[in-house]
Parts: structure tokens; sequence; C-alpha cells
């Protein structure tokens, strides 16, 4: 019996082939899809479109009922640092920020940015 010394091929849970310098095979990877310069088909468009539009309008109801501030998503706030790329330092950096609008929302006092500039200094 004879060792084999080259390396095996990671396999991805899938068990296909993955792509050079990807975790994932190219069905589920950034290849899955349609390629690039293929339009998208009217009907699939329109689609995509009315559902989008439905869930903007359950979101703006949602905002005018008070059931949630913001939408899901959305653009980061300006006042906030960049989230880091590290997914470890990601997640402390959001429970830090949930934390702190935790203690704001309970103890009542407002963030320094919250208050107007001329209150500052004057």
């Amino acid at each position: 019996m004879t060792s084999d010394t080259s390396p095996r091929p990671i396999i991805s849970p899938l068990r296909a082939r993955m792509i050079a310098g990807n975790l994932r095979c190219r069905w589920h990877g950034a290849r899955g899809g349609r390629p690039n310069g293929i339009p998208e088909h009217p009907h699939s468009r329109a689609a995509r479109l009315e559902g989008r539009r439905r869930w903007v309008d359950r979101m703006r109801e949602a905002k005018a009922r008070g059931e949630i501030t913001r939408f899901p998503n959305g653009a980061r706030a300006r006042h906030l640092p960049p989230l880091s790329k590290d997914p470890i330092i990601r997640r402390a950096q959001r429970i830090v920020e949930a934390w702190r609008q935790f203690t704001l929302r309970t103890s009542g006092v407002r963030p320094k940015a919250a208050i107007p500039a001329c209150a500052l200094g004057d």
C-alpha cells in the first residue's frame, strides 16, 4: 500500500469541488444564478419589483404603527463607526451597540450627538 502525498481536494458540504479561493461550490457560490450579460426575463423582473413594493408598503405601515423604528437591513446610522470584517469583532460591536441603545432607552439620558450644538457650548 503506497501513501499518497498529494493534497486532497477540499470538498464543500454539497460534496462538490469548491471554486478556487472560495468556500462554496460553483452552484452555491458567486457563480450561481444568471451569467453576466443575459438580461432578466421581463416577467421575473416585474414579479421581483412588485414583491419589493409590497414589502416596502408593509414596512412603511409597520413604521407608522410604531412596530419598528427603521427598515430591516437599512443603511447603518451615520454616527456609528463602520463594522469590522472580522465576524467575532462584528458581533461584539453589535452587542455593545444594542447594550448602549438599551441603557439610553431605560435611563432617559440622550447621547451627546442628539443634543443640539448650541446647548453644548452655551
